[in-house]
Formats: C-alpha cells, sequence, structure tokens
C-alpha cells in the first residue's frame, strides 16, 4: 500500500467514527428558509445537498457510512413531509440490498442522515452503487453514490443493514 492509501484510510476510519446512525439537526428551519429563499419557491422543497459512501474503497466484510444531507422548505414553520425513502445497492447492473422506509419523515431545516451497512465476507471485487430514492408524492429525487470492493470472493448478494433511519 503506497503511503497516500494508508492516509486515506486512517480518515475515512477517523470520520466514520465521528458519525452515528440516525438523524441529526445540522441548520434551524428559520436559517434554512433564508438560506434557500424559500419564501420564492413552490414548497415543500427538498433538496439533498450530500449523498455520500465512505469509505469509498472497502473490503468484503467491512463497513460502509451511507451519509445523506438533506434540507427542508416544509409549507408550514413545523410541517413535516412524508416521504418513501429508499436505498438501493447495485453491483452489474442488478439490485443486491434493498432498504426502504414507506413512512420516513422529512423534517424541517437541515439534517443528516446516517446509516451504517456491513458488506458480506462474500462480495465480489467491483464497482457498486448505491442509489437513494426520496419520493414525497410531488416529486422524486435521486442521487448515486459509488464505492468499490476490493477483495475477490464468491457472491456479492448478502449486503446486510444494520442501522439507519427507520
Amino acid at each position: 500500500m503506497n503511503p497516500g492509501e494508508g492516509f486515506k484510510s486512517i480518515w475515512w476510519d477517523m470520520k466514520m467514527q465521528t458519525r452515528e446512525a440516525g438523524e441529526q439537526l445540522l441548520a434551524t428551519p428559520d436559517k434554512v428558509w433564508r438560506r434557500l429563499r424559500c419564501d420564492q419557491r413552490d414548497l415543500p422543497y427538498v433538496q439533498i445537498e450530500e449523498n455520500e459512501v465512505i469509505p469509498v474503497r472497502i473490503k468484503s466484510g467491512d463497513k460502509i457510512n451511507h451519509h445523506m444531507v438533506y434540507s427542508l422548505c416544509p409549507p408550514g414553520p413545523t410541517e413535516i413531509v412524508p416521504t418513501h425513502l429508499m436505498r438501493e445497492i447495485y453491483y452489474k447492473g442488478n439490485i443486491i440490498f434493498q432498504d426502504a422506509n414507506k413512512n420516513y419523515e422529512l423534517q424541517p431545516g437541515r439534517w443528516s442522515v446516517d446509516a451504517f451497512i456491513t458488506v458480506s465476507e462474500k462480495a465480489q471485487p467491483g464497482v457498486y452503487s448505491l442509489r437513494i430514492e426520496l419520493d414525497t408524492g410531488k416529486e422524486k429525487i435521486t442521487q448515486n453514490a459509488n464505492f468499490v470492493v476490493i477483495h475477490s470472493t464468491e457472491e456479492s448478494d448478502a449486503i446486510q443493514e444494520e442501522a439507519g433511519p427507520e
């Protein structure tokens, strides 16, 4: 391993250790309202600001952290927006993991949402894509984040979620 890869590995480990599964408020609704100029938008307005998987390079059997940050301008100051949240992992064009929450509630303000997923010991080496979809009924927002499995084994169909929003 070259020195740069070792540094990246330590950085990813430190970043993951600072996160916990679940949601965390990052900015209050009034700050988001001003920053996104919500009074000039059709409401509700949802924006995914970050969508990442860390680390981006793992061995089979390791954990990944799916980190998403969203902002919501609701129709009213304290209203939530019921949403269908779906997380899927693709390998070679096939869905190998799916986690759906049809009753997820987007909260007003800016929020981070973290989930930790253990990749199977049998995961094949290659590029994987984690796809997130938020469906509010008014609009669908979809984003992808890739990661690479570098350990060679037999199967890639057993990725299990450990924790995340429910």
